[in-house]
């Protein structure tokens, strides 16, 4: 087991055995019961709240600072929002004399590092089923843009059934610095030590919940040490011993998840919690895990053990597929067959009228048969059309299904000549005239989720062509239905593909017209769509409109994207989302870097004027560093003030913003 000098850190987190004749005070509203636990600056107790006759735990959290007890009391706001059932929940936080006071779910079963204490080391389904718990909470916190950052077993309590919950969640909340401010060394990733990166991002908890698996199937740290010091340097250049050297009968599959949640480089590890809980529950249900490269004949058969009935029921797609494909192509073959007869025998019968009158009627009746023949032959055209449609349809479907289980396909010549045989259908499909509304939405949705793969891949000129597909298969259905919500909302989805695709290879004028066409189409949404549909329509329209002002301000229409941040900010729905505008703004003064003129130097100064007030708005919301989910480095760095790195105000509130 680990040894004391890198056990120092969690001395906070020890439940010491209360004095008998210990005081309990009193808090307005609750029965204090019993001392649970203490820290350096903070005590729990068992509680009985009243008038709600339920169990809780109380936490006083000892501050003189008036300051830092706003600054818990945010943590706390924010933590509360993330409801999820293997996180401790926050019922309440308040003030008493002083001090902070935050009521929490109770639970009993103690801390996962006593039951580690207790029993060593736990087998390898249980140590999945716990770790799957985990990653799961943390993924909710991730969600709503909280980072843990102090991850280990003393902050994962254990209810009467063993399942965990994750708590002290909000004891890091947007918190920076290097990886001794953040928590117990032992469970600091390597880029917080080395200084590679000063923020605590979604990564860092899963090197964390790799560093705890470690322990749990092996009853050890993954990099023992004997100082602080050489834990340190353990983490940045050691390799963890492998744990089937410590467990020979350790399946190899946890291993290879455990060993990628450590990868030194947190590009290598799983980039989500959710990612590390689906990899878990793969390898709890037999089925090939992400984290270990397997050949394709032992994925297949142990996806074939583990989804016997998928398995049969894609046999089963596979074999009307092949045969609906030959049906199509011999009926094709007949209904040729058939209309270069009637062609043929037409001729010869209007040939036949122009030499003798007397078979002008044997000639009609001929006619007559074979124009029977060529209906037919029309209708064996339909039907086909209508039978390629039902199989675009099946090869849509299959293409969202591949995709959902296996993102990780590799981009090799074969794999896309595969992908694009797969399109084919669906092209045909396109172009078919016959083609439901409904079936351009899924279409499109395919068209979309192949370019975004092909994208991710460097595959872009493929990417380009896809997008632009989405875009013209799906047009139809939104001009004909304009009201079809989901129509529309595909279509903004495949413009907005196109269009980002179009900035990013300097085609800000062809990206132009797409977002704005976009823009209409949420507004439309919003006035249209129920209560509860309204804040997706909301959120559609604010990236679409920050989105909107890049491409102004690339083609030099400052003005414009000044009007068009304006509007954006008055539909921000987070303190991120207020951040990115904030840089925007910085980024429009920017766009002026020498006036030449004291109109222009107005005009920068108004630019600049705008982002502080609404940097300050955003700090004074609750934003601070790292946000967990951002759509620009930006958010990050903060490269987009960096024209402005010494002017006070700019200084004053990225300083406050960086506070722990």
């Amino acid at each position: 087991m680990s040894i004391d000098a890198t056990d120092a850190a969690d001395e906070s987190d020890v439940e010491p055995t209360p004095q008998a004749d210990e005081p309990l005070g009193a808090i307005p509203g609750y029965q204090l019961l019993r001392v649970v636990g203490r820290g350096g600056n903070n005590i729990v107790y068992e509680a009985r709240q009243d008038g709600l006759n339920r169990i809780v735990a109380i936490k006083i959290i000892r501050s003189g600072n008036p300051r830092e007890l706003l600054r818990l009391r945010a943590q706390a706001d924010a933590v509360s929002s993330v409801c999820h059932p293997n996180v401790v929940q926050i019922y309440d936080a308040t003030e008493h004399e002083g001090k902070s006071i935050l009521t929490l779910e109770f639970v009993s079963g103690g801390t996962l590092a006593n039951h580690l204490r207790d029993v060593g080391r736990m087998t390898a389904k249980s140590a999945a089923l716990l770790l799957i718990g985990v990653a799961r909470g943390i993924a909710a916190a991730h969600a709503q843009q909280i980072v843990h950052g102090d991850l280990k077993p003393a902050n994962i309590l254990l209810d009467q059934a063993e399942e965990p919950k994750v708590a002290n969640l909000g004891s890091t909340y947007q918190r920076t610095g290097s990886a001794v401010a953040v928590g117990n060394p032992a469970y600091v990733a390597p880029e917080l030590i080395t200084g590679t990166t000063k923020f605590v991002g979604p990564t860092a908890d899963v090197w964390a919940m790799g560093v705890i698996l470690y322990e749990c199937i092996t009853g050890r740290r993954p990099f023992p040490a004997e100082s602080v010091t050489e834990l340190v340097n353990a983490i940045c250049n050691a390799s963890p011993e492998l744990p089937t050297q410590l467990v020979p009968d350790l399946p190899s599959d946890l291993e290879s998840v455990c060993l990628k949640c450590l990868k030194k480089s947190p590009t290598e590890r799983y980039p989500s919690a959710t990612e590390l809980a689906d990899d878990l529950t793969r390898f709890l249900g037999g089925e090939p895990v992400n984290a270990r490269d397997v050949g394709l004949g032992e994925r297949f058969v142990k996806w074939v053990r583990g989804h016997n009935v998928a398995a049969t029921f894609l046999a089963g797609m596979l074999t009307l597929t092949v045969v609906g494909l030959v049906g199509f192509y011999l009926m094709w073959q007949k209904a040729q067959t058939h209309f270069a007869a009637a062609k043929e025998s037409e001729m010869m019968e209007q040939h036949r009228a122009a030499e003798a009158e007397m078979a002008r009627a044997r000639a009609e009746q001929v006619q007559m048969t074979e124009r029977k023949r060529a209906d037919e032959a029309t209708t064996g055209h339909r039907t086909a059309d209508q039978t390629l449609q039902e199989l675009a349809g099946h090869a849509a479907d299959l293409i969202s299904l591949v995709s959902a289980q296996n993102p990780q396909l590799p981009a090799d010549a074969a794999s896309r000549q595969v992908m694009l045989d797969s399109l084919a259908a669906c092209r045909r499909a396109a172009a078919s005239p016959q083609t439901t509304f409904s079936m351009r939405v899924r279409l499109s949705a395919a068209f979309v989720t192949t370019g975004n793969r092909f994208e991710k891949q460097g595959l872009h000129a493929e990417a380009t062509e896809l997008y632009r597909e989405a875009v013209e298969v799906i047009r139809p259905a939104v001009t004909e239905n304009p009201n079809d919500l989901q129509a529309a909302a595909q279509f903004t989805t495949s413009l907005a593909h196109r269009a980002a695709m179009l900035t990013r290879h300097g085609k800000a004028t062809e990206a132009l017209p797409l977002l704005l066409e976009a823009e209409k189409l949420d507004r439309l949404g919003m006035s249209a769509a129920e209560p509860g549909e309204r804040p997706f329509w909301r959120g559609n329209l604010f990236l679409h409109l920050e989105a909107l002002a890049d491409v102004y301000r690339a083609l030099g229409r400052r003005q414009e994207a000044k009007r068009t941040l304006q509007d954006a900010k008055g539909r921000v729905q987070s303190v991120d989302q207020l951040r990115l505008i904030a840089g925007d703004f910085a980024l429009l003064a920017a766009s002026v870097p020498n006036p030449p003129n004291a109109e222009e130097a107005k005009e920068k100064e108004e630019y600049l004027t705008e982002a502080i007030e609404t940097l300050r708005a955003a700090v004074e919301g609750g934003w601070r560093f790292p946000s967990a989910q951002v759509s620009k480095p930006s958010l990050i760095d903060n490269a987009d003030f960096g024209p402005f790195k010494d002017n006070p105000e700019v200084k004053k509130l990225l300083a406050e913003a960086a506070k722990k």
